[in-house]
């Protein structure tokens, strides 16, 4: 496959800090162009080398912002991912698996509950802290 000069590839460079690249962005090129402080431009790997092939029927590839969200609408969308993978994207898969995680960590943060005993013994303890400690019952 032929490349553009102007065209780069996100894992040609490793990560010098930070989080590891999304597994998203090995589907597409970064371009030498900037669209905002912190994010490039992509196109689809796979829209250009459609585009490459069949340069009279295809149009160049739309630039994408470099960005997750984005990059799943292409490949949700992008007809010449599906021909090349054989596979269409599954974003909901992840979803369910980010709520199911979510919830778990939801349920080890609730209180633990305490019976009347308990509290009432609570309330007793204190009470007798206060007074010994000669506290006023009120702050």
């Amino acid at each position: 496959m032929e490349l553009l000069p102007d065209h780069q590839s996100d894992l040609a460079e490793a990560p010098k800090r930070g989080r590891p690249p999304s597994s998203l962005s090995s589907n597409f090129y970064r371009l030498n162009e900037k669209c905002n402080k912190t994010r490039w431009w992509t196109i689809c790997k796979y829209c250009y080398v459609a585009h490459v092939n069949d340069k009279a029927r295809v149009p160049f590839p739309v630039s994408i912002h470099g960005r997750k969200a984005s990059w799943e609408k292409h490949l949700s969308d992008c007809s010449y991912y599906v021909q090349a993978t054989g596979k269409l994207l599954n974003k909901e898969s992840d979803t369910s698996e980010y709520e199911v995680s979510r919830s778990n960590k939801l349920q080890c943060a609730s209180p633990p509950e305490f019976t009347s005993a308990e509290q009432r013994m609570f309330w007793r303890l204190l009470l007798e802290f206060q007074a010994e400690a000669m506290l006023p019952a009120f702050f």
